[in-house]
């Protein structure tokens, strides 16, 4: 069986400046292809690819974090999914890291009736099973607190 959704961080080449992909060559026969940085060399990139039977909305998330993809499925009159794929970079700086916190508290759940959050934070020092951090300061720890304080659960 095809999965009927398939998310992706870093699609793009590290430092790669001297070609730049057309979107045609990301395509996937079968799927609708939703992506961010496709025209920046800056950022490696999101890509959320949906199988072209499923009806789903892209949503503005208005941030300035930009190494996202957020979408809504639909599933019935009273139920929608929220599909957010994020990729941090490694090397991103306190103040990238804020944009990230201030997109997970300010994304509007509430719509929703399932939220699935998917993605690359590169944050090792955190056990995703349980979720704890082996260094309770710092990002480690604001990004705990965001994710707690927005009812999230891990799925490790």
């Amino acid at each position: 069986m095809r999965p009927h959704v398939i998310c992706v961080t870093e699609f793009k080449a590290k430092n790669c400046r001297k070609y730049t992909p057309e979107i045609s060559e990301y395509s996937i026969a079968g799927y609708d292809l939703f992506h961010n940085s496709l025209d920046s060399n800056s950022a490696r990139g999101v890509l959320v690819y949906v199988d072209k039977n499923i009806s789903v909305t892209p949503v503005n998330t208005s941030t300035i974090f930009q190494e996202n993809v957020f979408l809504s499925f639909k599933l019935n009159e009273s139920a929608r999914i929220l599909l957010g794929c994020i990729y941090r970079s490694p090397s991103s700086g306190s103040e990238n890291n804020t944009k990230l916190l201030e997109l997970i508290n300010n994304i509007h759940y509430r719509n929703y009736s399932n939220v699935i959050i998917v993605g690359d934070f590169n944050l090792p020092d955190i056990n995703w099973e349980a979720p704890q951090i082996s260094d309770a300061k710092g990002f480690n720890l604001d990004f705990i607190t965001a994710i707690n304080d927005n009812f999230f659960t891990s799925d490790g």
